[in-house]
């Protein structure tokens, strides 16, 4: 069923509507509320008006300007129920909303919620409810939750809009494209703030630009903005990949590095041969860029010609505090302690790794539960990719996932990842385009 034709039948409910926001508005502006809360409140209501009017409208602006519109939206904060959320979890909770409508207004896309992915995600998440009710920290439960759901609905919203490929470019080129807005901003606060310690953009953290990028950088790659050969680039593209590069040495985000190589060794060992060599080149020119040599080498220490890990440095601490929750977890392996528990042992810092994280959060099963999505991801483009046709934008996404998914799940075992929301949302509804035009083809 189509949605404007449904939201156009219902005039009466159109006037209600439009009179409990003039009300809104109106009071908010009696009592002073400041401007930015309201334009966020109409920025969510624009979102509802395209959301009705074309879906696909409404996933283009959505990933075009979410990156760079965060540090915005994170400023934004409001309670709700002794919940301290921000505008960014506001649109979430939208995002959820509108997916729910979305399914429940067309047969069609209620037949995908018994898609493979939708099912061992929907899992996790009915196991990271029981992880929220023993949690020690229930608001940071609930938005965990609101972020686990949000992403699956990223998910299904993309698997039900995006059916061809030319909504599939149109959808991707709004993903590479949201960097240029997120940088740009991103340079603009910098610039004013005088802060050039760590990158980070409009994103909040270094480590969270630098993982956002890892997706863009991979997109670049298999050219998933354009319809066109991976292996041609123009000037300005190769311009602009070697500015992203920057940008990510820039985040000092050593995994982040790491994971580039590993995507890059990945594409050049499956995708372009040519490339091993200019990419062990650029491996040891990286090396000995002074940045990145002292941020590596700060993980290290020499005494008397041996080398160890430095305690003080992050991967030391990562290591006591992976010690410490391993010997919590196993002791209740199959609920864990709930949702945030990893800042209850040891230091109150994160877990620095998701593996360990779930396990000491939802026991065994959401270790297994959060992965096997990725892992079913990767088998169905390796064991499909020769299906394809060559240059086809289900070739390209397969070749994306083959290079990419593996570095992500390797850098799992030393990052947050689970808690950096806008990668996720990006990534699963790159899942979401391809499965999408998966079953186009199927039915073609």
């Amino acid at each position: 069923m189509n949605l404007r034709k449904w939201a156009g039948k219902f005039l009466n409910f159109k006037i209600i509507i439009a009179v409990w926001i003039s009300y809104v508005l109106g009071k908010w502006i009696v009592i002073g509320m400041p401007l930015q809360y309201i334009a966020g409140f109409l920025a969510i209501l624009a979102l509802s008006a395209l959301f009705f009017k074309n879906p696909l409208y409404f996933l283009f602006v959505l990933f075009l300007t979410r990156s760079g519109i965060d540090s915005f939206l994170s400023r934004l904060r409001f309670g709700i129920s002794g919940v301290n959320l921000g505008m960014g979890g506001a649109i979430s909770l939208f995002i959820i909303g509108m997916t729910v409508v979305y399914i429940l207004t067309s047969e069609k896309s209620i037949k995908l919620l018994f898609h493979p992915v939708t099912k061992l995600n929907f899992i996790f998440c009915l196991i990271s409810i029981g992880s929220a009710v023993i949690s020690p920290d229930k608001s940071e439960a609930v938005k965990a939750l609101i972020r686990n759901y949000s992403i699956l609905a990223i998910f299904l919203l993309t698997l039900s809009v995006v059916k061809n490929e030319r909504s599939a470019y149109l959808t991707l080129k709004a993903m590479v494209w949201s960097a240029l807005p997120c940088l740009v901003v991103g340079i603009g606060q910098y610039a004013y703030k005088h802060e050039w310690v760590r990158f980070a953009a409009t994103l909040g953290h270094p480590n969270i630009l630098a993982f956002y990028l890892l997706i863009v950088l991979g997109m670049f790659l298999f050219r998933l903005n354009r319809a066109e050969t991976p292996l041609k680039f123009s000037l300005m593209e190769k311009f602009a990949f070697l500015f992203l590069l920057v940008t990510l040495l820039s985040t000092g985000t050593r995994s982040g590095w790491l994971a580039f190589g590993m995507l890059i060794a990945f594409y050049a060992l499956f995708y372009n041969r040519r490339l091993i060599v200019p990419v062990i080149l650029i491996a040891i020119l990286m090396g000995s860029v002074p940045m990145v040599r002292n941020h590596i080498g700060n993980l290290f220490s020499s005494y008397s010609g041996s080398v160890s890990i430095n305690e003080e440095s992050s991967l030391g601490w990562r290591f006591e505090k992976w010690k410490c929750l391993l010997a919590a977890a196993v002791k209740r392996p199959l609920t864990g302690y709930g949702i945030d528990a990893a800042r209850t042992f040891g230091d109150t810092l994160e877990a620095h790794n998701d593996y360990l994280r779930f396990f000491i959060e939802s026991g065994i099963f959401g270790v297994i539960f959060y992965f096997a999505p990725y892992f079913y991801v990767l088998r169905h483009s390796w064991k499909n990719r020769a299906c394809y046709a060559q240059n086809s934008c289900l070739k390209k996404l397969s070749g994306f996932f083959i290079v990419f998914i593996p570095s992500f799940l390797i850098m799992s075992f030393s990052e947050n990842l689970a808690g950096y929301v806008i990668i996720h949302w990006y990534l699963w509804a790159i899942m979401g385009i391809y499965f999408g035009l998966a079953q186009n083809e199927q039915h073609a």
